[in-house]
């Protein structure tokens, strides 16, 4: 195009300071350097498709009661992927339960060599209808990821799961908070869950809300989704960057989640919110 039009010079290859340019090179630098980030992207998400990422399901090997009588804990041994593709990653998780504390959930995992970085790694349950509350010291009230950040503050954040959300014009991956030491989640009456780091461990990602990520993923516009009455709950060891699928770079390495050995340790206590201070359960 260039050798062809007389009035453009050579364009030379680099990033351009803007997407929106405001002359034609600018324009075009952008044109072409974007959509190939862009078509990049894509081709990560359309292996994480074939490799059967979105359609895995858990499969276990063994169970076997471990412990003493005073500290019982379950072990199990699991693996993850989907059916006629390879295995994506095994893991052997501890449960060990305690009377005083709940249960000390620890996932020693080792993702497969062939695999490539991970969206996220953590666990999700629905919890009961009227499951409304959220408190949790973590970043907020934005959300925030490993690579958006700066626009949230650590500090103490109470709200509500119909208020947690998001609505972008197409339904994704929303308001989940990194960095977070404690979150309860719980009735107005007060009964629920308290999700918390445990001593020494790293911080954890959550999120809380009236759809799943299988929800988010599959409906096309916003004014489609439909909540259910029931709270999906997501309590991650790590979630990847955000990036960006519509134009910039592609994901940092950095920002991604590709450890192949890694261990995540998380504590879960019933807890009725009034009567407990979620700052005995973790290290603060």
């Amino acid at each position: 195009l260039v050798n062809r039009t007389s009035q453009l010079p050579k364009i030379s290859l680099d990033s351009p300071k803007k997407i929106l340019g405001k002359n034609t090179i600018d324009c075009m630098k952008s044109g072409i350097i974007c959509s190939q980030a862009a078509a990049i992207d894509g081709i990560i998400d359309r292996i994480w498709e074939e490799l059967g990422y979105d359609r895995a399901v858990t499969f276990c090997h063994y169970v076997k009661l471990t412990g003493t009588d005073e500290a019982p804990a379950v072990e199990a041994k699991l693996s993850l992927g989907a059916a006629a593709r390879r295995e994506i990653l095994n893991l052997t998780v501890t449960y060990s339960f305690s009377a005083t504390s709940g249960v000390k959930i620890s996932m020693d995992v080792n993702v497969s060599e062939k695999a490539v970085h991970l969206p996220r790694f953590g666990v999700e349950f629905i919890m009961p209808e009227d499951t409304e509350r959220i408190k949790y010291f973590g970043r907020g009230e934005a959300e925030s990821y490993v690579d958006k950040r700066h626009a949230s503050k650590m500090g103490l954040f109470s709200t509500t799961v119909h208020e947690h959300f998001e609505h972008y014009v197409r339904p994704q991956e929303n308001m989940a908070h990194a960095d977070t030491k404690w979150a309860e989640i719980y009735s107005y009456a007060g009964h629920g869950i308290l999700a918390a780091k445990v001593s020494g461990g790293k911080d954890i990602s959550f999120n809380a809300s009236h759809f799943t990520p299988k929800t988010l993923t599959e409906t096309a516009h916003d004014y489609e989704l439909t909540p259910m009455k029931e709270t999906c709950v997501n309590i991650d060891y790590r979630h990847a960057g955000i990036g960006s699928h519509s134009c910039g770079s592609p994901l940092s390495e950095r920002w991604r989640l590709d450890e192949k050995k890694f261990v995540f340790t998380f504590r879960i206590v019933p807890v009725f919110a009034s009567n407990v201070d979620p700052f005995d359960y973790t290290d603060i």
